[in-house]
């Protein structure tokens, strides 16, 4: 898809109507001076027109999901792997929160930012474990400057120079980490929605995980389409 196909179809499917000229040719430049289509996306979500028209999902799920939860008859329950938040309403399943008010069982290597999002989401219904979900062997983590790229792979520098933001991600420090199986410390029981960003480890996660996913409704799971970190997968 071309820079202008794309901008166009954002329109209709973000903002509701047809591009107008003037945007077109503001946001398709910005796609061909940046590389980093992303940012079109971004700049549609936080305008004032966005904002005064998006529709209020919550309320129009709310009915659903209460008759879900009555024929089930349990509390959902969701697995955060990668759970460090990155800030207020940027979890996927965020609007399943003020519905459902689920069970989250959430795991991340970094300590301080399990602990972030503890102290300020403040709820009952979240448990979090300080543990790198992987192949149950030993990495590296790699942590970088911006804490939520940090990865079990390291950074491929060569190819990220060439993109806005990537290019300005270093790795600060490194610490060996004993990575565990999903399937082995998940407690059991259905999970209604699994949710993976690890930063180029989702399929050793999920390799790991095939118990889980047995049992498993949704996977919400990141994926990169290009090779941000050495050795990943895309």
């Amino acid at each position: 898809m071309d820079p202008e196909e794309y901008v166009r179809e954002l329109y209709l499917r973000v903002l509701n109507r047809p591009a107008d000229p003037g945007g077109l040719a503001h946001w398709r430049n910005v796609v061909v001076a940046s590389g980093d289509p992303t940012r079109v996306l971004k700049g549609f979500i936080e305008s004032e027109e966005y904002q005064k028209n998006r529709p209020d999902r919550v309320a129009e799920c709310e009915p659903f999901m209460k008759q879900a939860l009555a024929r089930i008859r349990r509390q959902l329950r969701v697995v955060d792997v990668g759970a460090q938040s990155l800030g207020a309403g940027t979890h996927p399943y965020e609007e399943l929160l003020h519905v459902a008010k689920p069970q989250i069982i959430g795991f991340d290597p970094l300590e301080d930012k399990l602990r972030e999002r503890a102290e300020t989401e403040r709820s009952s219904n979240l448990f979090l474990l300080p543990y790198a979900i992987g192949d149950g062997r030993k990495h590296t983590l790699y942590i970088n400057n911006d804490d939520g790229t940090s990865s079990l792979f390291p950074l491929n520098e060569r190819f990220d120079a060439c993109f806005n933001h990537l290019c300005e991600l270093r790795t600060i420090a490194t610490k060996e980490v004993q990575t565990h199986r999903l399937d082995d410390v998940l407690p059991h029981g259905p999970v209604d929605l699994l949710k993976l960003d690890v930063q180029g480890a989702e399929l050793m996660v999920l390799e790991g995980a095939e118990k889980t996913l047995e049992g498993t409704a949704v996977v919400h799971c990141k994926v990169e389409f290009g090779p941000i970190y050495l050795d990943q997968l895309t």
